[in-house]
């Protein structure tokens, strides 16, 4: 049985390389630029550094995991009239699959222009450029020349013909859109807030080939996403719902979530600044894979959040377990620390 879990994994590690499919986290509420471009500079307050991290697979025995740091903020972001103003980010992973060490490593810089259409609403152009490389191991693969008709000779030539690292650039740009039904962050009564963007990543398909003679390419990926968040009872309760689309070549995904958020102590009305915390408990279901329960904590300016897939599809029969994923983000609300607001 072991020696099937291990052909199991290797062979959907070989396709990851073939169909050329991005990273992707369950928390996606947690990784903006890596959902939409647009989404960069969007959000209360004028700095914010996101850690994410996974662990998938636990008990297959090999590492799969992934690792991201994002950095953005807004510019030029009036304190109080409604002109436009600039986002700017950057954003780094780092990927490893399987016995073959497949890694990604990326980093990407970010930039939005956020257009304010009344006090209520904007609409957001991101444009995102950056670099990759693609690394693979074969000291712990066996392939079909090694083979002696028992067993595996690892000792015998491979006769494949491959490079252990591939470079690209990669260009991506999204639209995003904003709805808050309050002017001020800290008033939260009865407050609503709807988000959605569209998102087109790897629009120069980069080439991925290990192989010389091949022409593997990165397939362009398209993002759909949208959110809608109620304060259900005023200084109690919120409720947030958001669903996420990806096609990515032969790959679709849908993520749907429900997250409920019970408001800790009493916040101030007028001042803002003492903060209500929030404690959340959901469910997030991506379709035919997994069902993922989730906890988040809001503590002033740090929210934490943690989740588990739960494999529901055909892998779980290599006893793969899924994933756990944790987030966490602190965001800088009250001043700019890089000075780059406007006083009007």
């Amino acid at each position: 049985m072991k020696t099937l879990k291990i052909i199991a994994l290797f062979v959907f590690g070989f396709n990851t390389v073939l169909y050329a499919q991005d990273i992707h986290f369950s928390q996606t509420s947690q990784i903006p630029l890596l959902i939409n471009p647009g989404a960069t500079g969007i959000f209360d307050g004028w700095e914010r550094v996101t850690l994410n991290h996974k662990n998938q697979w636990t008990n297959s025995n090999v590492n799969y995991y992934t690792t991201a740091l994002a950095f953005d903020m807004n510019i030029f972001k009036p304190k109080r009239s409604k002109g436009a103003y600039m986002g700017i980010g950057l954003h780094a992973y780092n990927d490893m699959a399987g016995d073959s060490k497949l890694g990604t490593k990326s980093i990407n810089l970010s930039t939005s222009v956020i257009l304010p259409l009344d006090k209520y609403q904007l609409i957001s152009l991101g444009l995102q450029a950056g670099t990759a490389q693609q690394s693979i191991s074969s000291d712990q693969l066996y392939f079909g020349n090694q083979f002696t008709g028992q067993d595996f000779n690892t000792a015998l030539p491979s006769n494949e013909h491959m490079s252990t690292s591939v470079m690209y650039s990669d260009f991506s740009t999204g639209i995003y859109y904003r709805y808050n039904s309050s002017n001020h962050r800290w008033k939260e009564d009865n407050r609503f807030i709807f988000e959605t963007g569209l998102s087109y990543y790897h629009l120069n398909k980069p080439s991925i080939s290990f192989t010389s003679g091949n022409t593997d390419q990165l397939y362009s990926k398209i993002v759909y996403h949208a959110m809608a968040s109620k304060n259900i009872i005023p200084s109690y309760f919120d409720m947030i719902g958001s669903l996420y689309f990806f096609s990515q070549g032969p790959h679709k995904e849908f993520i749907i979530g429900f997250l409920a958020k019970i408001h800790v102590g009493t916040p101030s009305r007028i001042t803002g600044f003492k903060r209500a915390k929030k404690i959340g408990f959901g469910l997030l279901y991506r379709a035919g894979d997994a069902i993922i329960p989730q906890i988040s904590l809001e503590w002033a300016a740090w929210t934490f959040g943690m989740s588990y897939d739960v494999s529901v599809s055909k892998f779980d029969a290599v006893d793969s377990n899924g994933g756990l994923e944790f987030s966490l983000q602190y965001a800088i609300f009250d001043h700019a620390l890089f000075k780059r607001r406007t006083s009007f």
